[in-house]
């Protein structure tokens, strides 16, 4: 039991630790040098003739101290901690996905897309199936604020007071 949770322990810390270096996620350095770059063009265009350095401009303590900023860090280490769970729902998800697939494949003799796609059918797919999966994901948002259920959940989400780059991940567990 200990040994579990001092494996599990650790990996919260691998991801916090990792998180800037992990190419793809939001604290990646590459993304931080970007917005310290847009930041200090922001700085020289809006903030000539005033005494403010550009690390309070950058980094003012009302925006990243003030009690909405301070939630959205602890909402970011609660789901980071109950992670596990979600990717468990993952893997099931991804179980059912494969069982679908190898139903639909046994029923029609062969898989569903067969053949050697050109670059323009591949380009298509593409283009079609990024379109598909954005329209879906602003219909799921959209349903989240007309459900009378699940506004409340979603609500969080729309709460936030200030914005730093930790509310994004301002989300419900569920």
């Amino acid at each position: 039991m200990f040994d579990s949770l001092q494996s599990y322990l650790l990996d919260v810390v691998s991801v916090l630790v990792t998180s800037p270096i992990t190419v793809g996620d939001s604290f990646h350095w590459a993304n931080l040098l970007t917005f310290v770059l847009l930041g200090y063009v922001s700085y020289r265009l809006y903030e000539r003739g005033r005494r403010t350095s550009f690390w309070k401009f950058l980094f003012p303590k009302s925006v990243y101290l003030h009690p909405s900023a301070k939630v959205d860090y602890g909402i970011y280490l609660v789901n980071l901690l109950i992670s596990p769970l979600i990717l468990v729902a993952g893997g099931v998800q991804t179980w059912v996905s494969i069982e679908v697939a190898e139903a639909l494949v046994a029923f029609n003799g062969e898989a569903l897309i067969v053949g050697n796609w050109s670059a323009w059918t591949f380009g298509l797919f593409i283009i079609g199936y990024t379109m598909i999966a954005d329209f879906s994901v602003y219909l799921i948002h959209r349903f989240h604020h007309h459900a009378e259920v699940f506004w409340p959940i979603h609500a969080l989400h729309h709460s936030a007071e200030v914005l730093t780059p930790v509310t994004l991940f301002r989300k419900h567990p569920l």
